[in-house]
């Protein structure tokens, strides 16, 4: 008893498929990026009332890492 002779590639439905769709995902890829370029987002200015809700920034300096434990 012999094995049957392996089909070639293009000869395999499947190959086909995963073909096709590696084809269309790429093409739709392309697509998004194209359009993404070609319509960019509207500048939006805010207008600022001149006071802001975020606390500012505090710098805590400290002289040396000791924990003030003595020797």
């Amino acid at each position: 008893m012999t094995s049957p002779r392996p089909q070639p590639w293009y000869r395999v439905p499947e190959v086909w498929l995963i073909l096709l769709l590696l084809s269309a995902t790429v093409t739709a890829s392309l697509m998004l990026v194209r359009t993404a370029l070609a319509s960019p987002d509207r500048y939006v200015e805010v207008q600022s009332s001149g006071v802001s809700k975020i606390p500012p920034i505090v710098k805590v300096e400290h002289d040396h890492l000791d924990d003030g434990a003595a020797d």
